[in-house]
Formats: C-alpha cells, sequence, structure tokens
C-alpha cells in the first residue's frame, strides 16, 4: 500500500533525477554535497513526518489542517470543517 511517506520519497526521487538531467556541477564538493543530500534529507526528516502523522489518515488530516481560508469559511458556513469531515469519511470509506 502507498503511502503519503512512499510519494514523499517517490517524488523527491522523480525530482532529482529530473534536476540532474541537466544540470551539470562543476565543483566536486558541491557536487557531493547534492548528491548526498536527498538521502540525508529523507533519513532526516522522515521520523518527524512521521511523528506528525504515525498513519495515512492522519497524514491525510494534517494536510487538510494546513487550508486555513477553507477550515474558516466551512465553519463560517456549516459550523464545521466540513471539507475535513468530508474528505475523512470518504478515506475511511476508501479504508473499507
Amino acid at each position: 500500500m502507498s503511502t503519503i511517506f512512499t510519494l514523499h520519497e517517490a517524488t523527491l526521487a522523480d525530482y532529482r533525477d529530473f534536476v540532474q538531467s541537466f544540470l551539470h556541477i562543476a565543483d566536486e564538493r558541491a557536487r557531493a554535497f547534492v548528491d548526498r543530500a536527498p538521502k540525508e534529507w529523507a533519513r532526516e526528516a522522515a521520523p518527524e513526518l512521521k511523528a506528525l502523522s504515525p498513519t495515512p489518515r492522519e497524514a491525510v488530516a494534517y494536510i487538510l489542517d494546513q487550508f486555513p481560508i477553507v477550515k474558516r469559511r466551512d465553519e463560517g458556513r456549516y459550523g464545521v470543517y466540513q471539507t475535513k469531515e468530508t474528505i475523512l469519511k470518504r478515506y475511511d470509506e476508501m479504508c473499507r
């Protein structure tokens, strides 16, 4: 099953490959840093990401909380964050 973490890793790898397809770094120290950095970032970031959202459902909830304007609008119209509730309900249905 694909998770937010595997998607994150795949996205970073795709972006790295894209950039490396046309970028030549002449300085060896800079090239070594760039080649090493994504692997180090992934190792360092993964525990932090997992602490924020240890389950995929919590990751979805966290992402939805990053839209304060939608939340404010929903709460004004419906009294609750309707968009988040609807998406999480559909997520739960898909997981059954």
